[in-house]
């Protein structure tokens, strides 16, 4: 018959062994793992490939830019190189501008807390324009897009002169007052932040805009509100003067607004593969690309390649990427990045 002594001897070894067990297992588990960090340094696997969902897509439209056409490209980065960049990235589809039922009176009720309480004048499609006259004479319209809310505001600003004396408010209020204005049409402010809009400031000469220092010399303000980067890559317009979203503000309130942004459905997307960075550069070269704003010498010196998504005004049935080539003071050239080889004319 055991003993006590024998009971507890046979239970120190068991938990010996067990706890030799636990280890062993422990670091035979860290060891597989080492092994396979080891393995995917040496040989990395292979990216999933382009899932291409859409097949084909348009080729895309660059025309809102400036053709770059006879200039001389020097490659000037800090490497002296092309970067390397990724070789796919999600294509995402735009919403098409089709008017869903109630939409035109939704409009309606909209704009009479801005003054427009006659009916609107059909443009054709989906635009619609309303014109509205105050007791003073001062006149005011909306062309309105009733499905995707892209529009154009005027007040006739150059005959007040009450606007013209009065001073705008400070910076930050300015820029509330725009997005609360553009919240009427729907605004999503977390594609628009309002922390990366930027500003002008602006004096009235006659029915000239001239911009100033400071607030105290200025009558208006505008606040240009830009997309949010998707997925870490930004988003540019086709030249810097045709931002998606401007608001000019006054001592008196909002006088003109122009939206014209795409309906990005960010649940649509499809990765495509890309265009070698060395063939988009060859590309550029040959003259195929644009700019985003006028230029007027002879020599465009890279200082960095990088990618970015386009937004035209123009509807467009994806939203794709370019290549970028950055310059200085706000220069840029690009050219398609999706492989020619899932494009069609």
């Amino acid at each position: 018959m055991a003993t006590l002594a024998d009971t507890a001897l046979f239970s120190k070894k068991f938990l010996i062994l067990a706890v030799c067990g636990l280890l062993a297992i422990l670091a035979i588990i860290i060891l597989i793992g080492f092994g396979k960090s080891i393995k995917n340094s040496l040989f990395p696997p292979k990216p999933p490939p382009a899932t291409v969902a859409f097949g084909k897509i348009p080729k895309l439209d660059l025309s809102e830019g400036v053709r770059a056409s006879g200039l001389q490209f020097s490659l000037e980065t800090v490497s002296g190189e092309l970067p390397s960049l990724p070789d796919k990235l999600k294509v995402f589809e735009n919403e098409e501008e089709e008017s869903s039922f109630g939409a035109l009176d939704a409009v309606k009720k909209k704009v009479v807390s801005l003054g427009f309480n006659d009916p609107p004048q059909l443009e054709g499609g989906n635009l619609v324009s309303f014109f509205s006259k105050d007791r003073s004479g001062l006149a005011k319209s909306l062309k309105i897009n009733v499905s995707s809310n892209n529009l154009e505001y005027r007040v006739n600003f150059e005959t007040d002169q009450a606007l013209v004396s009065k001073k705008p408010p400070e910076v930050k209020e300015a820029i509330e007052q725009a997005e609360s204005f553009l919240g009427n049409f729907n605004l999503n402010k977390s594609e628009f932040p309002k922390e990366i809009a930027r500003t002008k400031l602006y004096r009235i000469e006659g029915i000239n805009l001239v911009e100033v220092p400071s607030v105290s010399s200025s009558n208006l303000i505008e606040v240009v509100f830009t997309r949010a980067e998707i997925d870490g890559t930004p988003v540019m317009s086709p030249r810097i003067s045709m931002p998606p979203i401007t608001v000019l503000v006054s001592g008196n309130g909002i006088v003109s607004a122009d939206v014209h942004k795409q309906n990005i459905s960010f649940h649509k997307f499809s990765t495509y593969p890309l265009k070698s960075v060395r063939a988009a550069f060859d590309d550029l070269t040959a003259g195929k690309g644009y700019l985003n704003k006028d230029f007027n010498g002879k020599i465009f010196s890279i200082r960095e390649v990088a990618i970015a998504y386009l937004e035209t005004k123009t509807y467009q049935k994806y939203l794709q990427p370019v290549y970028i080539f950055k310059s200085d003071s706000g220069l840029i050239a690009y050219i398609e990045a999706v492989d020619g080889a899932w494009i069609f004319d």
